[in-house]
C-alpha cells in the first residue's frame, strides 16, 4: 500500500514539474518526489531478476504479475517518469 500511495504521489507531482520549477519546488513535493524515488528503486532492485512486475500489495505480501496482466507496464513505466523527474 505505500508503495501504491508513493507512485500515486509521484504521478501527481508530475504535472507540476519541469526543469525550469525544479529550484522552485515546494519542500512537500521534494519530500515525495524524494520518498517516492527511495520507493520505486529499492523495488526496482528488490525485483531485478524476476521476470514479473510488482502489481499490489497485499496480505502481507507484494503480488507479481506477468507480461500478460494489462498493468504490467505501470511499474515500468513508473520507473521512466522518475527518470524524467530526477
Amino acid at each position: 500500500m505505500k508503495q501504491i500511495v508513493g507512485i500515486i504521489i509521484l504521478l501527481s507531482a508530475f504535472w507540476l514539474s519541469d526543469e525550469a520549477k525544479a529550484d522552485k519546488r515546494p519542500d512537500w513535493l521534494k519530500n515525495a518526489i524524494s520518498r517516492s524515488s527511495d520507493q520505486l528503486l529499492s523495488a526496482a532492485e528488490k525485483y531485478q531478476n524476476t521476470k514479473k512486475s510488482p502489481r499490489t500489495f497485499e496480505n502481507n505480501s507484494v503480488k507479481l504479475v506477468g507480461v500478460s496482466d494489462w498493468t504490467c507496464g505501470f511499474f515500468s513505466g513508473s520507473l521512466w517518469y522518475l527518470y524524467e523527474l530526477t
